[in-house]
């Protein structure tokens, strides 16, 4: 177990995940300002990947299965303006969708004992993280969304996944 020590932060508590089947994340975005928009995304990747490797290690020490998370993109600034957390463009600068990004770090390497994987939406179209088709709609403030286009986007986040899935044993 722990031994009763306070863990830090990050740190996989190995007695709470032994009491589960497997562990997964909601959400795996850092509201601590590691990361900013487009010029962020690739650290973001990264320390979720290495998050995901802890706990996926983690689990495996108590016999529990780690069951991936990915998000096709993050930005609540429209309904949190005062938080002022930095945003996952769902799009990339170059045109890759942050989604197929986030299969290739975060899924891919995890996908073995259990093939499966957990997405967070919820048609939460205020926090720019719905996978469910959309119609386009008046865009937020600039400010506010960082300058992400709020638009609809149809079944094209379905139809990513649909493709990506696809691979799953």
């Amino acid at each position: 177990g722990d031994n009763g020590r306070i863990l830090g932060e990050r740190e996989p508590n190995l007695t709470r995940i032994a009491a589960f089947d497997a562990v997964w994340t909601y959400n795996p975005l850092f509201s601590d300002g590691r990361f900013c928009g487009d010029t962020g995304v690739d650290r973001f990747l990264s320390d979720t990947h290495d998050l995901y490797v802890t706990y996926r290690d983690a689990a495996r020490r108590v016999g529990v299965e780690f069951v991936p998370t990915l998000l096709p993109g993050y930005n609540d600034r429209g309904v949190r303006p005062d938080k002022a957390f930095c945003t996952v463009p769902r799009e990339r600068a170059s045109g890759e969708l942050f989604l197929n990004q986030a299969w290739d770090r975060w899924v891919r390497p995890f996908i073995g004992e259990a093939p499966l994987v957990m997405s967070t939406t919820f048609n939460e179209w205020n926090e720019g993280s719905q996978l469910e088709p959309a119609i386009g709609g008046p865009s937020s403030d600039a400010f506010l969304t960082e300058g992400a286009v709020v638009q609809g986007n149809g079944t094209r986040y379905l139809d990513a996944l649909a493709g990506l899935s696809a691979e799953l044993p």
